[in-house]
């Protein structure tokens, strides 16, 4: 059994995201205590993605349990995310798969292949609540997004996962909410 946060945005759309009991609870004391100036919280999925959660796009939270066989899973290689303050790792060596839902679209829009230069990028810039965060693609392109449309965020470290773990990640967190990305 696991948590799964079934999330309406103001603009309709939905995300379904699986999470840690920890997690749930957390986000429940915030969400009762929560004044008017709401902004972003940072979440981990049970497959150890970093969640942002633009609180002020959120109209509606179902906390749900589900039945799963999913658990335990494992990440490949090392144990620990790249992006974790304490890791020594380079940023330059972080790659991330980036699912964006904002309010211009009820389905994520996806950004393959970011260095984790680019993912402190966003973290930072929605935690100063800069106007845009930018980022470059796996083509060399570059991203404009207005932070104030965002209403949330999931990296993913591929080089953490295999390609079977990937695709069941995917699966859970897309398939099953209807929100399969672009």
């Amino acid at each position: 059994m696991y948590r799964c946060l079934a999330i309406t945005f103001r603009n309709g759309g939905t995300a379904v995201v699986p999470i840690p009991k920890e997690d749930k609870n957390r986000l429940l004391g915030l969400v009762k205590d929560m004044d008017e100036k709401c902004g972003f919280i940072e979440l981990r999925t049970i497959f150890d993605q970093p969640v942002w959660l633009n609180l002020a796009q959120v109209s509606r939270i179902a906390f749900l349990v589900e039945d799963t066989n999913l658990l335990p899973f494992e990440t490949q290689g090392t144990e620990a995310s790249a992006l974790d303050p304490k890791s020594e790792v380079d940023l330059d060596d972080v790659e991330l798969n980036v699912h964006v839902w904002t309010g211009a679209e009820r389905t994520p829009f996806e950004v393959q292949s970011i260095s984790g230069h680019d993912w402190m990028e966003i973290t930072t810039s929605c935690e100063s609540k800069e106007r845009f965060f930018v980022v470059t693609d796996e083509s060399g392109e570059q991203l404009a997004v207005a932070v104030s449309d965002v209403n949330m965020f999931i990296g993913t470290e591929t080089a953490r996962y295999s390609e079977a773990m990937l695709e069941t990640v995917y699966r859970e967190m897309f398939a099953n909410s209807g929100t399969m990305p672009e």
